[in-house]
């Protein structure tokens, strides 16, 4: 029998996880890249726009940070869910941990070859 609320569990505490590190990232990456995107952004801002650069700018940087954060909490479920009702079903001589980490690569191989 799947334990799709244990799975929800895990997944959301992963999937939090993977959500602070990654908007962590994209804050640090999207800083560095600010004044790149100020001037792409001056240069296609029509002339009389109710939007500055800068609200923009930050506008651009919550949505960013905040659907990262949301993105990756419902993936993480998910995927909890996909594998509370996936584990049982391969690999039943190996430990719960093995199938995680066995389950984790497949679905990294799987994103790989679908980018």
């Amino acid at each position: 029998m799947a334990e799709y609320g244990r799975g929800a569990k895990a997944g959301v505490v992963a999937g939090l996880v993977c959500g602070v590190i990654l908007a962590i990232g994209y804050y640090a990456l999207f800083t560095l890249v600010q004044d790149t995107a100020r001037r792409a952004i001056q240069d296609a801002l029509p002339v009389g726009s109710v939007i500055t650069v800068d609200q923009a700018l930050a506008a651009a940087l919550v949505l960013l940070v905040v659907g990262t954060f949301v993105g990756t909490i419902v993936v993480g479920a998910i995927l909890g869910l996909v594998f509370a009702a996936a584990h049982n079903k391969y690999m039943q001589s190996k430990s719960l941990a093995m199938r995680g980490i066995v389950f984790g690569v497949i679905l990294w191989i799987i994103g790989f070859c679908l980018t």
